[in-house]
C-alpha cells in the first residue's frame, strides 16, 4: 500500500555505545512511521557495530570509520549517501524515542511548516522528569533551558511553540535545509552543534519548533560525565596545552561564542561584542576570586580559540550572508533579555551564597583530578568534566611544578593583584579619567592617519626640515590608534599607562622557572611598588616606562640564552619514539637517524626564534627610546662581567650571541631609521639622549632608591635594596649565582647612570630612568630569590641570625613600598594638572598671517619635544605654528641646517650681537620659548621640577634688539622676533632685496625691521605637509623649508619654477605669471621603497614567530597531516624522517 508519507532516514552515530545501544535500536524499530529508514555511523568504535545492529534492526544500513571525527563531522557523511529523504532524524546513539515520536514530529513539521523540530526530551530511566523541551539564549550565546532541574511532567509544556534551540539527542531536520546549511560545523565536536546548527537555519529563515507529544528519552552520557571525548579531536589545530585538560565547559564557551561570532550581522555584532567582552572579564575576576580557575580558563580559551580562528569565521561569515533571509532583529525576539548566565548565577548566589555558589564546580573539578593538576601548574580551581581520559599532569616540556612551600592558593593571588591594582588605579585616577597633560613626553598625538602619514613620507619637519626616515614609533602609535577606532587619545593613555602592569607581569613570568608562586608574586609586587614608573610618569618620561615594561621580558629571553638552571632546556630531551609521535607525526618504529635530525632541527630553530624574538622586541622598544640598545648590550655586559666569578664563561657566551645577534636584527628590522640616524655621523650619539647639567644629577642615594623624580626621596625606600641582599646571605646553588648575577646587572646600570650624571661620558647621553629600568628588574627579581631562598635553603639553617635576616628583609619590602603608596592618594602621581601648551595656545590663531616656527631653549627634560644639545647643558628644538604635537617628539639625530639657530643664540649669549631676531628670521622664527621648569609653576596647585638654563641666556634674550617679551609667566618666557618672516612668503617683482640672503646685508637694517622687507604670507598649509597651494602673484617665492633640492614650485600652467638657494639651504623660486600654485615636496623612489622594505621585515618577523604556534605559550608545535577518505587518513608519503622535515616542529623552553 502506498503513502504519501514523506520519507524519513534516522542517522545515528555511535562511538563505542554500552549495552543501552540495543534499547536505542529497538525504540527505532518500534516505531509507527512507515517511511522510516535507519543509517547507522560507526564513528571509529573499538568494535565493529555491524553484528550489533543486524542483530535488533536487520533492516539498518550500517556505514563504519576508522577513526572518530566527532557527531557533527560524522553526521554530515549523511549529504552525500542519501538521497531522496525528505527529513533526516538526526540521533545520538544513548536515546529512545517513544513508538509516535517520529510520526508526531513529522505531522508537526507539516503543521508549523517547521525546519527544524525537537522532542520533548526525558529522562532515561524516570520518563516523567523533564530534561528539554526546546531551549533558548541570550544575546551572548548561553544557553539556557525552558525547564527546571528534576521538574516533573505534569503537561506544563505540552503547547507547540516557538523556540531557538533544538537540543540534541534526536532532531529532525528537513532535509534540503541541512544541505543548504552545509551540515554541522566541523569544528564543533560536541556542546554546542545544536545551537550552532539552529542560529543558521533562523538565519536562512526556518523555523524551529518543539513538539511535546514527541517525547523521547535520553542518557545523556557525554553531557553527564560517564563518556569522554577524545582528546585528539578537540586539541587538534587549537593551539592547546596539555598542562589543562579541556572541559565540556570550555567546549560549550567556545562554541556559544563562535555562534555569536558567525551569526550576528555586522550591526548587531558591534552592538552585542562589548557586552560579551565586559561580562567575561567580570566573570574572569570573580571566578578567580572564588578560586574557580577552570571556570576562568574556559572563558580566556574560549576567546583564544576563536580570535584564533578569525579568518575561518569571515569565511563562514561571508556564506552565511548568501543565506540570509531573517534579520537580528527578528532572530533575536526569541532570545531571552540581559545575561541568562549572569541572572542564574545572581540566583545561586542569592540562595546559597558566593562560595556556595561555585561549591558544585568544585567538588567536580576535585573528583576529576583537575585540583591536583591545578596546584602542579601554579593554580587550583575547578572545572566539569575533563576531556580525555584522564586529567592530566604536567609533562616534559613544561614549567616546573610548583614547590609546596612556594604554593599560594588561586584565590589569595588573585586578591592580592586586585588590591595591587587598585591601588595603582588609584593612584592614577586623575590622569586616566582627565586630561593627560602634554609634558616630557606625553606630547598628544594628532590624527591616526597623520601619524602614519608622518611615518611613510620622506621629510620631517624637525629643525628647518629633513629627510632622515621617521622612527617605527610612529607606525606602532598609529597602528595602536586604528585598532581603538581612531581615538589617539585613549590610544596614548593606554601605551602610557599599559607599561607599569605589562612590566609587573614580566617580571613574576621572570621568576617562574624558580618554583615559587610566593617568589614571583612578592618579585612582581616590588617591581610594582618601587618609585621608578610613578616618577616616569610625574615627570612625563614615555621612554623610561617603555624600558619598564620591556625590561623583564628582555631579562627572561637572555637568561634562557644561557641554558643555566633553572633557565635550562633540561625539560627539553632529545626526542624518543613516544615524544617523536606526540610532537612531530613520527611513528613509533622511526630509525635513530630521524630522531636525531629532529632534535638537531628543533634546538637550531629555537635558537633562530629567540634570536628573532628578542630582536623584534628589541626594535619595538628602540622604537619608543633609541637608549633600548644600549639597555640590552648592558645587561649582557653585566652578565659577562659575572661569568668571571662564577666560571660560567661558556653559559653567558650563548646570551652574548643571542644579545648581539637580536641587536643585529632589531637594526635590521628598523634598517630605514637605521641609516638615517648613522647618516648623521659623530651627531649620532645624540639619538640616545641630550646631556643635561652636572649640577641637576641624581646622586648615589637617589640613584639606589630608584627616587629620580618627586617620588621616593624618603629613606623607606631604600627597603628594596636591603631586601634585595638577602639572597647574598642566604641562598644556596644557582639560587645564589642568580642572585649575584641580578646585583651585577643592577651595579653596572647605576654606575653608568652616575657617570653619565655627572658628564664623564661625553656626548652619551642616557635618561637614567631608563638605565634604572633593568637595574627595577634585578633588585626585584633578588628580592624574589629571597623568598626562594627562605622557602628552600632556610630550611636546612639552625635557627639564627639568618631568620633574623628574614623578618628584616620582610619589613623592609613592607616600608620600602610605602611612599609609593602615599604618592598615590592624590591620584595624579605628581603629574601636573597644566602644561605649556596652554600658556602658548593663542600662537595656533596666527598662522592665518602666515606660518612660522617656535625655536624652543631650555634643559632638555623641560622640553616636551625631540630636541639637540647647544652646550652646558642647553637643548634647543623647533616647532610649527605654535605647541608641538607627538609628530615632533623623534627628531633627526642631527640637526642638519637648524644647528645655525643654536650658533646664533650662542652669539647672543656672548654679547656678539644684539639682532639675534634677525638672524633667526630666515628660518621662519616668530618665537623664542625659554623653559626653565617641567610645567608652569602654580601657587597652591602644582609646584613641578625645575630645570634652570645657563645664567647667561635669560639676559642676553633680553638684550636683542629685535626680541620682545610676549609672554613671561612662571617657568616660560616667549619673545616675539620683530624682524620674522613667513615660512613661506612671497615678494612682489622688483621687490625681492635681501631675498637670496647672500653676503651681510642681512643684518644691516634696522633693529626691528623685517630681514625681507614686504614678504608677505602665501601657500596656507597645515603644519608638518608635504604640499601647499595657494594663489601667486608674479614675483620670487621664499621658502624655509629644507633640503631646498627637494621642494618644487608648480605654476598654474604646469610648469615647474626656476628654484635657486636662499639663505644657504632654504629655496627661492620667481614665479612670472600670477595663478594658483603648488609647492610640493619630492622624496622620489626612497620613502616609498622605505616603507615598503619596513612593512615586509616588520610582517616577516611577526609571521616568522607566529607560524608555528600551536602549542603553549612557548612551545609550539606544527603538525601537517593529509586526510584520505572518509574513514581514515595518511600521514604522507615517504619515510617518517620524510614526513618530519616536511611538517616541521619547533620547541623552546617554557618559562
Amino acid at each position: 500500500m502506498e503513502t504519501l508519507a514523506p520519507p524519513v532516514v534516522a542517522v545515528v552515530v555511535a562511538h563505542d555505545p554500552g549495552p543501552w545501544f540495543e534499547e536505542t535500536l529497538t525504540s527505532l524499530a518500534s516505531q509507527d512511521y512507515a517511511e522510516l529508514s535507519v543509517l547507522v555511523l560507526d564513528s571509529g568504535s573499538g568494535d565493529d557495530l555491524t553484528a550489533r545492529v543486524a542483530a535488533v534492526l536487520p533492516s539498518a544500513y550500517v556505514r563504519r570509520f576508522v577513526e572518530n571525527r566527532g557527531f557533527g563531522t560524522t553526521i554530515n557523511e549523511v549529504r552525500s549517501m542519501v538521497e531522496g529523504a525528505d527529513y533526516f532524524l538526526l540521533c545520538h546513539d544513548d536515546v529512545a524515542l517513544f513508538p509516535d515520536a517520529v510520526h508526531l514530529m513529522v505531522e508537526e513539521a507539516f503543521r508549523s511548516n517547521a525546519g527544524i523540530v525537537s522532542p520533548k526530551v526525558v529522562s532515561w530511566d524516570d520518563p516523567e522528569r523533564l530534561i528539554h523541551v526546546g531551549m533558548t539564549v541570550d544575546k551572548g550565546g548561553s544557553v539556557t533551558d525552558r525547564v527546571q532541574p528534576n521538574e516533573i511532567d505534569h503537561g506544563q509544556h505540552d503547547a507547540v511553540r516557538d523556540v531557538f534551540v533544538a537540543p540534541g539527542g534526536s532532531t529532525l531536520v528537513r532535509a534540503d535545509l541541512f544541505e543548504e546549511l552545509g551540515g554541522f560545523d566541523a569544528a564543533i565536536v560536541a556542546m554546542g552543534e545544536d545551537l550552532d546548527l539552529c542560529w543558521r537555519a533562523q538565519v536562512a529563515g526556518a523555523r524551529i519548533i518543539v513538539a511535546p507529544d514527541a517525547r523521547v528519552r535520553h542518557l545523556e552520557e557525554l553531557a553527564g560525565g560517564a563518556r569522554v571525548i577524545d582528546e585528539s579531536l578537540v586539541t587538534a589545530g587549537s593551539g592547546n596545552s596539555s598542562r589543562y585538560p579541556i572541559t565540556l565547559q570550555e567546549l560549550q564557551r567556545r562554541h556559544e561564542l563562535l555562534a555569536v561570532f558567525k551569526c550576528y550581522g555586522p550591526f548587531h555584532l558591534l552592538r552585542v561584542l562589548p557586552q560579551i567582552v565586559i561580562l567575561a572579564i567580570g566573570e574572569v575576576v570573580v571566578a578567580e576570586l572564588a578560586g574557580n580557575r577552570a571556570r576562568a580558563r574556559a572563558v580566556t580559551r574560549a576567546w583564544k580559540w576563536n580570535i584564533g580562528r578569525l579568518g575561518v569565521v569571515r569565511r563562514q561569515r561571508k556564506e552565511l550572508k548568501g543565506l540570509r533571509r531573517l534579520g537580528d532583529k527578528e532572530i533575536r525576539l526569541l532570545q531571552v533579555g540581559g545575561s541568562a548566565r549572569l541572572s542564574a548565577y545572581g540566583r545561586r548566589v542569592f540562595q546559597q551564597g558566593f562560595h556556595g555558589a561555585h561549591a558544585h564546580e568544585m567538588a567536580v573539578a576535585e573528583e576529576a583530578g583537575l585540583l591536583e593538576a591545578d596546584r602542579s601548574n601554579g593554580s587550583i580551581g575547578e572545572g566539569a568534566s575533563v576531556v580525555g581520559a584522564a586529567a592530566h599532569t604536567a609533562t616534559s616540556g613544561q614549567a616546573p611544578a610548583v614547590s609546596e612551600q612556594g604554593w599560594i592558593p588561586g584565590r589569595v593571588r588573585t586578591t592580592v593583584w586586585l588590591v595591587a591594582t587598585a591601588v595603582v588605579l588609584i593612584g592614577t585616577r586623575g590622569v586616566i579619567t582627565g586630561h593627560l597633560p602634554a609634558v616630557g613626553q606625553f606630547t598628544p598625538f594628532p590624527s591616526w592617519s597623520s601619524t602614519l602619514s608622518q611615518f611613510a613620507t620622506g621629510w620631517h619637519p624637525s629643525g628647518v626640515g629633513t629627510t632622515a626616515p621617521a622612527t617605527p614609533a610612529l607606525a606602532l602609535a598609529g597602528v595602536v590608534g586604528t585598532v581603538l577606532l581612531g581615538a589617539m587619545g585613549l590610544a596614548q593613555k593606554v601605551m602610557i599607562f599599559g607599561c607599569v602592569p605589562l612590566g609587573a607581569w614580566g617580571v613574576v613570568r621572570l621568576l617562574r622557572p624558580f618554583g615559587s608562586q610566593r617568589a614571583s608574586l612578592v618579585a612582581g609586587l616590588a617591581y610594582l611598588a618601587m618609585a621608578l614608573p610613578y616618577n616616569a610618569l610625574a615627570l612625563g618620561r614615555w621612554g623610561a616606562l617603555v624600558v619598564y615594561a620591556g625590561g623583564p621580558w628582555v631579562l627572561a629571553l637572555l637568561f634562557r640564552a644561557t641554558d643555566t638552571d633553572p633557565y635550562t632546556r633540561a625539560h627539553l630531551p632529545v626526542p624518543t619514539a613516544s615524544t617523536a609521535v606526540l610532537h612531530a607525526g613520527l611513528a613509533p618504529e622511526a630509525p635513530p637517524s630521524a630522531l636525531r635530525r629532529f632534535s638537531a632541527w628543533t634546538l637550531r630553530h629555537g635558537r633562530v626564534r629567540n634570536v628573532v624574538a628578542l630582536g623584534l622586541l628589541e626594535a619595538v622598544l628602540v622604537s619608543f627610546v633609541p637608549a633600548a640598545a644600549i639597555v640590552v648590550l648592558l645587561v649582557v655586559l653585566a652578565l659577562v662581567l659575572s661569568s668571571f666569578v662564577y666560571g660560567d664563561w661558556r653559559s653567558t657566551r650563548k646570551a652574548l650571541t643571542l644579545a648581539v645577534g637580536s641587536t643585529l636584527v632589531a637594526a635590521a628590522i628598523c634598517l630605514p631609521w637605521v641609516i638615517g640616524v648613522l647618516s648623521a655621523g659623530r651627531g649620532a650619539v645624540a639619538v640616545f639622549g641630550v646631556p643635561t647639567p652636572a649640577s641637576g644629577a641624581a646622586s648615589w642615594g637617589s640613584l639606589l632608591r630608584f627616587a629620580v623624580g618627586p617620588i621616593g626621596s624618603s629613606p623607606l625606600a631604600w627597603g628594596f635594596a636591603v631586601a634585595a641582599v638577602v639572597p647574598l646571605a642566604l641562598a644556596r646553588g644557582a639560587r645564589f649565582r642568580w642572585a649575584g648575577r641580578f646585583w651585577s646587572i643592577a651595579l653596572v646600570c647605576w654606575l653608568l647612570a652616575w657617570a653619565i650624571g655627572r658628564g664623564w661620558t661625553g656626548s652619551l647621553a642616557i635618561d637614567p630612568l631608563v638605565l634604572l629600568g633593568p637595574a627595577a628588574v634585578s633588585i626585584s627579581a633578588a628580592i624574589g630569590l629571597g623568598v626562594t631562598a627562605f622557602e628552600e635553603d632556610l630550611r636546612a639553617a639552625d635557627f639564627g641570625w639568618r631568620q633574623l635576616v628574614t623578618v628584616m628583609a620582610t619589613a623592609a619590602v613592607v616600608l620600602g613600598a610605602a611612599p609609593t603608596l602615599v604618592a598615590a592618594l592624590p591620584g595624579r602621581w605628581n603629574l601636573p594638572l597644566n602644561d605649556f601648551s596652554q600658556s602658548v595656545a593663542w600662537m595656533h590663531s596666527k598662522p592665518a598671517a602666515g606660518s612660522f616656527r617656535v625655536l624652543w631653549l631650555g634643559d632638555t627634560r623641560s622640553l616636551n619635544l625631540g630636541s639637540w644639545s647647544a652646550g652646558d647643558g642647553l637643548a634647543y628644538a623647533t616647532s610649527v605654528d605654535g605647541a608641538p604635537d607627538a609628530r615632533w617628539l623623534w627628531n633627526a639625530a642631527g640637526p642638519g641646517p637648524a644647528a645655525g639657530l643654536v650658533a646664533a643664540v650662542n652669539l647672543a649669549r656672548t654679547d656678539r650681537t644684539d639682532q639675534l631676531g634677525r638672524m633667526l628670521a630666515p628660518a621662519g622664527v616668530l618665537y623664542v620659548a625659554l623653559v626653565t621648569s617641567l610645567a608652569p609653576e602654580i601657587t597652591g596647585e602644582q609646584s613641578p621640577e625645575a630645570y634652570p638654563v645657563p645664567p647667561d641666556l635669560a639676559p642676553a634674550l633680553g638684550h636683542q634688539l629685535d626680541l620682545t617679551p610676549v609672554v613671561s609667566g612662571t617657568g616660560i618666557t616667549v619673545y616675539a622676533n620683530a624682524a620674522s618672516i613667513p615660512l613661506r612668503a612671497e615678494v612682489a617683482a622688483g621687490k625681492s632685496a635681501g631675498a637670496s640672503g647672500a653676503g651681510t646685508g642681512m643684518l644691516s637694517g634696522p633693529p626691528g625691521s623685517a630681514v625681507v622687507p614686504r614678504a608677505v604670507p602665501v601657500l596656507p598649509g597645515p603644519a608638518a605637509s608635504r604640499s601647499f597651494t595657494g594663489p601667486l602673484s608674479a614675483g620670487t617665492v621664499l621658502a624655509a623649508l629644507a633640503p631646498a633640492g627637494r621642494w618644487s614650485l608648480t605654476t598654474h600652467t604646469g610648469a615647474q619654477a626656476s628654484r635657486s638657494p636662499s639663505f644657504g639651504w632654504a629655496a627661492r623660486f620667481r614665479v612670472t605669471a600670477p595663478g594658483v600654485s603648488t609647492l610640493r615636496f619630492d622624496g622620489g623612489v626612497v620613502p616609498p621603497a622605505a616603507l615598503l622594505f619596513s612593512l615586509v621585515v616588520w610582517l616577516a618577523a611577526v609571521v616568522f614567530l607566529l607560524g608555528g604556534r600551536l602549542g603553549g605559550p612557548w612551545q609550539r608545535v606544527r603538525i601537517h597531516r593529509r586526510r584520505t577518505g572518509a574513514g581514515g587518513r595518511d600521514g604522507g608519503a615517504g619515510s617518517p624522517a620524510e614526513r618530519l622535515e616536511a611538517g616541521g616542529a619547533a620547541w623552546e623552553a617554557r618559562l
